[in-house]
Parts: C-alpha cells; sequence; structure tokens
C-alpha cells in the first residue's frame, strides 16, 4: 500500500474542481505579488485586551525563538516583527504531509488607547509573546454613545 499526500481538493466535487483551479490561476498573482502575502506565509494570532491600568496583547509565535522578535511602539501602533524559520529536513528524509508556515511577518496593530512605552514589559513563555503596557496617565476608558 503506498501512502498519497492529502490535499484540501480530495473533498471537492470533481465537477468544481476545473472552476476552482481557473479561479486560483486568474486570482493568485494578485496575492502573491501583495508584499508579505503568500499562501504559505506565516501570520501570528494575536489578542488585545485592556483594563484600567494596562494594554495586554498576546501573539503566538510557536518555533520562534525571542531574539528573532523585533518589537516597537509608535504612538498609538504596536508593530511585532520576526521570522519563522523553515526545517530543513536531512538528505534521504521525505514530507509526507507539511502545513507549517513560514517566512517573515509583520503585524501592526492600532492600540486602544495611548500607553506609555517606557514603562512596557515583553516576555516569551511557550511559544506565547505576552506584551503588557502602561496606559498613560490621562488615558481612562470612555463609553461613546450611538446617535
Amino acid at each position: 500500500m503506498s501512502l498519497i499526500p492529502w490535499t484540501r481538493r480530495d473533498i471537492i466535487p470533481t465537477q468544481f474542481r476545473t472552476l476552482r483551479d481557473e479561479l486560483d490561476e486568474l486570482f493568485s498573482p494578485l496575492f502573491e505579488s501583495t508584499p508579505g502575502h503568500s499562501a504559505r506565509a506565516f501570520m501570528p494570532l494575536v489578542n488585545v485586551k485592556d483594563d484600567d491600568k494596562y494594554v495586554t496583547i498576546t501573539a503566538e509565535l510557536p518555533g520562534i525563538d525571542k531574539k528573532d522578535v523585533d518589537i516597537q511602539i509608535d504612538g498609538e501602533t504596536l508593530t511585532i516583527r520576526g521570522e519563522r524559520k523553515e526545517e530543513t529536513s536531512a538528505e534521504g528524509h521525505n514530507w509526507w504531509r507539511k502545513e507549517s508556515q513560514y517566512g517573515a511577518f509583520v503585524r501592526r496593530i492600532a492600540l486602544p488607547c495611548e500607553v506609555d512605552p517606557s514603562h512596557t514589559d515583553a516576555n516569551m513563555r511557550n511559544g506565547v509573546l505576552t506584551i503588557q503596557m502602561a496606559k498613560t496617565a490621562g488615558t481612562k476608558s470612555k463609553s461613546i454613545k450611538i446617535v
């Protein structure tokens, strides 16, 4: 018995494969020419929360060393840059399935308020980057009434 690599296309009915192939061929150059985007590009998932004193951001960065991550705060924007490097396989090994995504990434996150960059802490544990930023003294939560 031989193993055949599985693809998502295996679950698409035959009559739709041709149409999907044609659409993929038509639109893929548009996305591949966009800087920082490809079908296999890595983009970390990000969560943003705040309370009375802090804005906390977590980013999922599995397999990335903290020395390969750069964090910058510019006004009300936080930028996380880094690169997830592709694993190289030794000669004689074959991949049967490779779904992991690799490459350089940039995530720009609009912060919900002004923060003090000098009172910011970042740590990385178990592939999760946590950034805790103190809100500036004048920043308070505010309700917005819908008119």
